[in-house]
């Protein structure tokens, strides 16, 4: 009866704490950014540590050196990116009215086949959601570089995210070495070695996934930009940091790229050379990238990393999703370890041989 009762409690307070979580999560953002950063930079500390160097020096170090790289590539794709997505915002209903140009023989081929009339309104209804498409993108587009209070959260979490990781990277050892003092000694060898389960498959994917996604990033931006494509960068970029998202970066990616490849030159070789090149990329995604730096890591199928992603997007907004596959790969652990425990028990093996 104690034991459920601790269980209990222990599942009102994990609750209490995700509620709270939820009422402040609108001024998360930079300690999330924050813990996370301290999170990638406590082993480089810890091995600059056990050189010698005191833990205050080596993360003032070690956090000035990331945001100074950070932020100089920021300073250096920003203004690209402003000019081509402020091209990209002009030249896109002409872009919808190309692509509506192109398409429009091949619709109207496949009308002359159909036999309900309602049908007939599709040329017409296509017509109109392309510009409806481009409208909606020329604003967007313009609004991201004149909303003002969008901006001040950017500054505010440019100023707040570097003074909170360094204070939770110097503070690391002293904040886990508090946790562990206050687990129940007959649950702490299990949390302990739960945590350390949790530790190796967040850190190994994170950082491997990170290498995959620059990768990518790096090779659709030069290969398209060698093939000619106008917004290379931009879409580049596209398809390698959204790459963590299975499936989403890429379909978006290849979409666009056909659809500008498509209306920037109306032959079909462009269009075969992009798509040549994104097929490459995601043959070299799938059997060379991801199975030697991230490989399975996770453990987790890419159905439910999808689930995971929506849902945390959903409830958290974007803090959810830098939170999103870290706790999916947290309660995967969980959950296998669960199952362990429920094949060894006599729930499953029973007292005794089945007898009908």
């Amino acid at each position: 009866m104690a034991s459920l009762r601790t269980r209990w409690l222990w599942a009102g307070i994990l609750g209490l704490l995700a509620l709270s979580l939820y009422a402040v999560s609108g001024i998360l953002l930079p300690f999330v950014a924050g813990l996370l950063i301290a999170y990638f930079l406590n082993p480089l500390a810890t091995r600059l540590e056990g050189k010698r160097l005191s833990r205050g020096i080596g993360a003032g170090l070690l956090v000035f050196l990331f945001f100074v790289i950070f932020v100089g590539g920021l300073l250096v794709a920003l203004p690209f990116l402003k000019n081509e997505l402020s091209r990209l915002a002009i030249m896109l209903p002409s872009y919808g009215q190309k692509v509506y140009g192109a398409l429009s023989p091949l619709v109207e081929r496949l009308l002359v086949y159909k036999i309900d009339p309602s049908i007939l309104s599709l040329n017409q209804s296509l017509h109109e959601q392309l510009s409806n498409v481009a409208s909606w993108a020329l604003r967007l587009a313009v609004g991201l570089f004149s909303n003002t209070l969008a901006l001040a959260n950017l500054l505010s979490l440019i100023v707040l995210t570097p003074i909170i990781a360094f204070y939770v990277l110097r503070d690391w050892p002293l904040m886990m070495a508090h946790l562990n003092s206050l687990l129940p000694p007959a649950i702490g060898p299990t949390v302990r070695e739960l945590a350390a389960k949790i530790n190796t498959v967040l850190g190994g994917y994170a950082r491997g996934q990170a290498l995959v996604c620059l990768t990518l990033a790096l090779y659709y931006t030069v290969v398209l930009g060698i093939v000619g494509l106008k917004f290379s960068l931009t879409i580049g970029l596209i398809a390698g940091l959204f790459a963590f998202v299975p499936y989403f970066g890429f379909f978006v990616a290849v979409s666009a790229a056909l659809g500008v490849a498509l209306t920037q030159h109306p032959g079909w070789f462009m269009t075969g050379c992009v798509g040549v090149t994104f097929l490459v990329g995601q043959l070299v995604e799938s059997y060379i990238l991801v199975p030697r730096l991230v490989g399975d890591r996770i453990g987790l199928h890419p159905v439910w990393i999808i689930f995971a992603l929506l849902a945390a997007g959903i409830l958290f907004g974007f803090i959810g999703l830098l939170f999103a596959l870290p706790l999916a790969g947290a309660v995967g652990v969980l959950v296998r370890f669960g199952v362990a425990r429920y094949k060894e028990s006599t729930l499953y093996q029973g007292d005794g041989p089945y007898i009908p």
